[in-house]
């Protein structure tokens, strides 16, 4: 099967009935975006187009995103009381510690992007301010992560610590992709590919006040 004969086939095994038509909206969200990844892979990097392997990718992606969207509606439906304060500290031997967050503007979609880094012994490694456009807040704490990300990238960093203070988006980092917006999950995957460059991370929450 090629590729134009894998599209041609989502026209003729959708059903009529709304359960169908909403599972096969969100088979084409997740299809476009895997091509338009791979586009970028040929494009770029000179991959192969591997049809079975965009296929496996697509369904894998769905798979874990009505998993994720389970655990996210089962604990937005258990309450809770507690709140922990999780006060800064310094991270681990060897590690990068690169806190990251972010402020919004409603009215005009304005953003604001802080960044600073510390080593293992708490010496700062510099700061960074960045303005742009966001569609709302988690955005531009997804946009704050990748930022940071690309940073120390940058810096040819082996042992990256991310921090920052918005739940959804560090749980999104760390694997749960249900707990983002679906349009903010490209922000999230694009992290995640570059966090694959690093030998090791990690990313945590640093609660400085009530939850976002």
């Amino acid at each position: 099967m090629n590729l134009q004969e894998w599209i041609a086939r989502w026209f003729t095994s959708n059903g009529n009935n709304g359960e169908s038509n909403k599972k096969f909206v969100q088979f084409i969200s997740f299809s476009m975006w895997q091509i338009w990844n791979l586009r970028c892979n040929v494009e770029f990097n000179s991959a192969q187009v591997q049809v079975t392997n965009l296929i496996n990718q697509v369904h894998k992606d769905i798979s874990d995103w009505n998993a994720n969207s389970v655990r996210l509606l089962n604990s937005r439906n258990t309450p809770s009381n507690s709140r922990i304060v999780s006060p800064w500290s310094l991270t681990d031997f060897e590690f990068q510690k690169f806190n990251f967050d972010a402020y919004f503007i409603k009215e005009n979609k304005h953003m604001g992007i802080g960044l600073i880094n510390f080593n293992d012994a708490g010496i700062c490694g510099g700061a960074q301010s960045i303005h742009g456009i966001a569609n709302d807040e988690e955005h531009d704490e997804a946009l704050a992560a990748l930022a940071a990300i690309r940073w120390e990238k940058a810096e040819a960093v082996q042992k990256l610590h991310l921090e920052g203070d918005f739940l959804n988006v560090v749980s999104a980092i760390n694997g749960s992709l249900g707990s983002v917006k679906w349009t903010n999950n490209n922000v999230i995957q694009d992290c995640g590919s570059l966090l694959d460059s690093f030998s090791s991370w990690k990313c945590t929450l640093c609660i400085k006040s009530p939850m976002k």
